[in-house]
């Protein structure tokens, strides 16, 4: 097994470990199929491309933000405070 196939199975004992975490973002500079687990929470983002478009974009940035919502959303309906 590579070290990328456990890479979602290290974030999911993390969040298992810090139960107050409720909201969270994955971001993945490569092509995400090695977090299939993480599917809900992940952003994929460009590390480098031809167009010189690196980094964190503003596409990514609304991403992010529709992850957190839905996380958001989640919680309410458990009945937890934000």
């Amino acid at each position: 097994m590579t070290y990328d196939a456990w890479k979602d199975d290290e974030i999911i004992l993390y969040l298992q470990e810090h139960p107050e975490i409720a909201h969270y973002c994955v971001l993945d500079d490569c092509d995400g199929k090695d977090l299939e687990k993480m599917k809900n929470h992940l952003v994929v983002t460009k590390y480098y491309s031809k167009d010189k478009e690196e980094g964190l974009l503003e596409s990514h940035r609304e991403k992010i933000g529709q992850k957190l919502e839905l996380d958001n959303d989640i919680v309410k309906k458990r009945g937890r405070k934000i």
